[in-house]
């Protein structure tokens, strides 16, 4: 059995939230809250297994997103 990472586990949620353009209901708060849902509010993520997000240059941030 192949065990998700978390990386992956959040590829699927960002492809799934990209596809969802073409239907015209994406929206930055859509994609906000995917993206809390794992790194938590505001950035700052639980525990170990998910890295926080907050505090990040927001070049940085978006050049990652984009590749």
């Amino acid at each position: 059995m192949t065990r998700l990472t978390p990386w992956s586990v959040g590829l699927a949620a960002l492809t799934l939230s990209l596809a969802a353009d073409g239907e015209g209901i994406r929206s930055p708060t859509m994609l906000a809250y995917t993206c809390a849902g794992c790194h938590g509010t505001n950035g700052a993520s639980a525990g170990e297994v998910m890295p926080s997000i907050a505090g990040l240059d927001k070049g940085y941030l978006v050049s990652v997103l984009d590749d």
